[in-house]
């Protein structure tokens, strides 16, 4: 820097001064006791207060790097970089003082950014022009194309997805390519790159044969704006912008950055995690245009995106940005690489290789994602680990920077433009050689056990993708099983501990606490060895004690099923004010075990007295852990001679490309010895005009010799009787005749004992004489049901006798209307009718069981439309012989509890019948009027 130049800038610097100092007059105060960088935080006080003032002018600075590295202050975006050359940044002109304190060498590239976005904006089109554009390409190639809408924002746009392909809308098996721009509302060229993609892609089929090629052989989806309601803000009126427009009402700010609100890295690196803000490039501060949201994914654009991913068979995508004229792939927030590494970079480096840059000499660069800078929550982390190590499959993403310098006009975007679909063609070929890419095998999943009485049983287990081409499985057992409160009080052993540590600094109960590391720019975690097994009422709790920067460092509670995939269960900042208790219901996140993490983050600001956990619980132990194999080549392993006791068991695949899986979660079960077996226990009733006799019989095993086997009946009236049972010369086989008298339900249990004095107690059994008796099984959530047998309930009797039952619903054909009771709720009741089905919502799996005598008559009216009725026979038919007995009727559907939707016979049309039985409840619809009296 000559002394010229530098006298003219510290001349602007005392200008900018002297105007800065009217404007912060009524701050002064509290701007003394902000640290470092803190101007920043006092910008975003005033703007909201005088923002016509020119200071707050967006400036675009290019700081130079070819020095070395550059701390740059707190808050500050970059825009690009041309890594060891230069770094350009957005700030507001108020801002550009801490730059000169800090001896930075910079050059102001750009002085009013909005005055020049006025100078540009017409090359670019706005958001209304790119949805005709899409909509026309949709109109004049219907063939190939399907326009479609992912999500809305939260202004209510929506966000256009243009797929194309041979066959839109249909999965063939083809490998998935997906294009994205527009991330941030201010890179106007990656949403023209996208538009380029659409238009030669459509354009050109047919013409060109390679094209040709890839529209038949590929599915391809193009977003080219993620970020609608920013990219309006932004290019349409006008306003320098980076985030979404989601507004914050407890800050009184708008936006998240989009590509800072991803899941994290998914690989169980704590560093990797969302919410990661080491070196300034994430925030948690509402005002800045890096801040990552409150929650992981918590905006409807993120979510839109990921559900692409999570819906179709997607193997490679590229996410466009600009700045710097660069390929990055994962990972982006530290230096270690991921398992594809060496496919991953060449095909990264092969990409670059297509694209000449703006200037016309030299092509794009590859590298890295973090050699730009290293940051959290972005898309191509997301994208590659929760692919690799949560849907077992492999899907390369890319980011890319395009131009080299921002906003170029017209001259230089059709050339962007042109050299960067070289580049995403490459990567469209090249994507039947990634989706051949073999993957990681899953964490198996071990089919439910619950108890066993003899020690002989069979552990099995299902591949959750078998195309991982697993060799062989090893399996776990785990006894010695205790939950326990960890008060911090002996040690750290069952946690790992990554910068977290025993402290009596603080503690809740006791001397000692558990303190997460307190240093600039770190991330410590906790995370437990053992995964906690879950069942209904496993609630996870603890004390804390915080004292944590305001909107800068944050602490998380996380739990994950294989300790990859972490969900935040909550966030720790500011102050809690002393120890406060936390608690959090586990049931609901669907995990038969899991492990449990605290996790800190730091950024170089200032440090406050930290983070501390006591008295969690529940933590899980094991004294023991053995293998019994390694080199299973079944889907299941037979156990045999286990005494009493409580196993656990985990199972994890292997195969030669990636080697071990991670474990499967736990699942456990109960072995209770009895030397008597009593078993294949039946009850067979006959008939007589004014009397019967039934017949009870079993088959009882001992050790040493059975001693005696006796009966207990419980009658209808109350009345019981215990008598012993007549064994079988030669076999293990018992019965007893008895006549009867009573009609209705009669129970009874067996009893035994041996030579030793050992004795057993059968569960209780039902027969029943002159009596319906049906097991109706309901699965968590909706069931459509009948009562078929005599009853003079209500809905809210009914509801009363069916485990977890939340609310009963009949359909009123006459008006085509559900009406509902809602247990707890009796604004509104109704009588249970034969013949009628019934919906019924529970909150668990259970069983119904229900007996009485059967319906005597059937007369549910039919009207025209859709009629809900109910089988009640105690034989069964079909759809197609319903349908038959019924005038008018077009369709009959069942509802399929198990996966909650409908499956419907057509009538005269035989691809689909199915089978009805006693106890289901039935929709039809009908074409005419009538009355139906059971026939079927």
């Amino acid at each position: 820097m000559t002394w010229g130049n530098n006298l003219i800038k510290r001349i602007t610097i005392l200008a900018i001064i002297v105007s800065t100092l009217i404007c912060m007059m009524s701050f002064l105060a509290s701007a003394d006791d902000e640290s470092e960088g803190q101007i920043g935080v006092v910008y975003s006080k005033l703007k909201g207060t005088i923002d016509y003032h020119p200071l707050f002018n967006s400036i675009l600075v290019r700081i130079d790097t070819t020095r070395g590295n550059v701390q740059l202050p707190q808050g500050l975006e970059i825009l690009g970089a041309l890594p060891g050359e230069w770094i350009d940044i957005i700030m507001p002109l108020l801002r550009l003082p801490e730059l000169q304190k800090l001896n930075i060498d910079y050059s102001v590239q750009i002085w009013n950014l909005e005055d020049h976005y006025e100078s540009v904006k017409r090359s670019y089109h706005s958001l209304a022009e790119m949805e005709t554009f899409l909509s026309d390409i949709a109109s004049n190639y219907p063939d190939i194309t399907s326009l479609f809408s992912i999500g809305t924002s939260y202004e209510g746009r929506d966000i256009f997805c243009l797929e194309i392909s041979d066959n839109p809308g249909v999965d063939e098996g083809e490998p998935g390519v997906f294009y994205m721009g527009l991330h941030h509302a201010r890179e106007w060229p990656s949403m023209e790159a996208c538009l380029y993609i659409c238009e030669n892609l459509t354009s050109f089929y047919g013409v060109d044969t390679e094209i040709t090629d890839m529209v038949e052989n590929r599915r391809i989806w193009i977003v080219p704006c993620v970020n609608p309601d920013g990219y309006h803000w932004d290019h349409d009126l006008g306003h320098d912008w980076r985030k979404n427009r989601h507004y914050f009402p407890w800050s009184d700010t708008y936006g998240v950055d989009l590509n800072r609100n991803y899941d994290g890295s998914c690989n169980g690196d704590p560093w990797g995690s969302w919410g990661m803000v080491v070196d300034g490039h994430v925030s948690h501060n509402p005002s800045n245009s890096l801040y990552c949201g409150p929650w992981p994914s918590s905006e409807y654009e993120v979510q839109a995106v990921k559900n692409m991913f999570l819906q179709y068979e997607i193997c490679a995508a590229i996410s466009y940005h600009t700045y710097s004229e660069l390929v990055l792939w994962p990972w982006s927030y530290e230096t270690s690489t991921t398992p594809d590494n060496s496919y991953l970079s060449n095909v990264g480096i092969e990409i670059a290789s297509r694209i000449t840059k703006q200037s016309g000499s030299g092509t794009y660069t590859p590298q890295q994602g973090v050699s730009l800078y290293p940051t959290s929550g972005d898309l191509t982390d997301w994208v590659y680990g929760y692919s690799h190590y949560e849907l077992g499959r492999t899907t390369f993403a890319y980011t890319l920077e395009l131009c080299s310098s921002f906003h170029p006009p017209s001259s230089y975007l059709q050339q962007i433009c042109e050299e960067n679909f070289d580049g995403a063609f490459y990567l469209l070929q090249e994507a039947d050689n990634i989706n051949d890419v073999i993957p990681r095998v899953l964490p198996p999943e071990i089919n439910d056990m619950t108890t066993d009485d003899d020690g002989v049983y069979q552990i099995s287990w299902t591949e959750q993708n078998p195309n991982a081409n697993v060799d062989y499985f090893q399996l776990d057992e785990l006894e010695g099983f205790s939950i326990n409160t960890d008060d911090a009080e002996s040690g750290p052993d069952l946690w790992d501990m990554d910068g977290f540590s025993l402290s009596t600094q603080y503690s809740h109960s006791g001397s000692t606490s558990f303190k997460a590391r307190n240093q600039n720019n770190d991330v410590s975690s906790m995370t437990s060895n053992y995964p906690v097994p879950v069942y209904t009422d496993t609630t996870l709790s603890f004390w804390t004690w915080y004292d944590i920067e305001t909107n800068y460092d944050f602490a998380y509670i996380e739990i994950s099923g294989d300790d990859r995939y972490y969900e935040v269960l909550d966030t720790f900042n500011d102050s809690s004010g002393g120890w406060i208790y936390k608690e959090y219901d586990l049931w609901p996140f669907n995990y038969d075990s899991v492990y449990i993490r605290f996790r800190y983050t730091t950024d170089s600001g200032s440090l406050d007295t930290g983070f501390f956990v006591d008295d969690v619980s529940p933590i899980a132990d094991f004294s023991t852990v053995t293998t019994l194999s390694y080199t299973i080549t079944n889907n299941y392993y037979d156990i045999t001679g286990k005494p009493d006791g409580n196993y656990f068991y985990r199972v994890a695949g292997f195969n030669s490309e990636r080697g071990w899986c991670d474990y499967s979660t736990l699942e456990n079960i109960t072995v209770t010895f009895n030397p008597i077996t009593i078993s294949d226990v039946k009850a067979t009733p006959r008939y007589r005009e004014t009397a019967g006799w039934f017949n009870i019989s079993c088959f009882v095993t001992s050790f040493s010799g059975i001693n005696q086997v006796r009966v207990n009946i419980t009658y209808p009236d109350g009345t019981s009787i215990n008598q012993t049972m007549t064994n079988i010369a030669g076999t293990d086989s018992y019965y007893l005749n008895n006549t009867y008298i009573l009609l209705g339900a009669y129970d009874y249990y067996i009893w035994a004992n041996d030579t030793d004095q050992n004795q057993v107690i059968s569960v209780i059994h039902y027969f029943f004489i002159g009596v319906n008796f049906v097991d109706i099984d309901l699965s968590n959530g909706w069931n459509l049901i009948t009562i078929p047998m005599e009853n003079t309930w209500m809905a809210s009797t009914l509801a009363e006798n069916i485990t977890g039952c939340e609310m009963i619903s009949w359909f009123d054909a006459e008006n085509q209307t559900y009406k509902t009771h809602i247990v707890g709720v009796p604004l509104y009741d109704f009588e249970i009718n034969g013949g009628y089905g019934l919906f019924v919502l529970v909150d668990q799996n259970s069983l119904f069981s229900v007996y009485g005598p059967p319906i005597s008559d059937v007369s549910v009216p039919l009207f025209v439309g859709w009629n809900m009725i109910g089988w009640g026979h105690d034989y069964n038919t079909t759809a197609s012989s319903l349908s038959e007995n019924i005038s008018g009727c077009e369709m009959v559907s069942w509802f399929d509890a198990e996966n909650q939707t409908f499956k419907t016979h057509i009538v005269g049309v035989p691809i689909y019948d199915f089978t009805i039985m006693q106890g289901m409840g039935l929709f039809l619809y009908t074409d005419e009027a009538s009355v139906w009296h059971g026939e079927g």
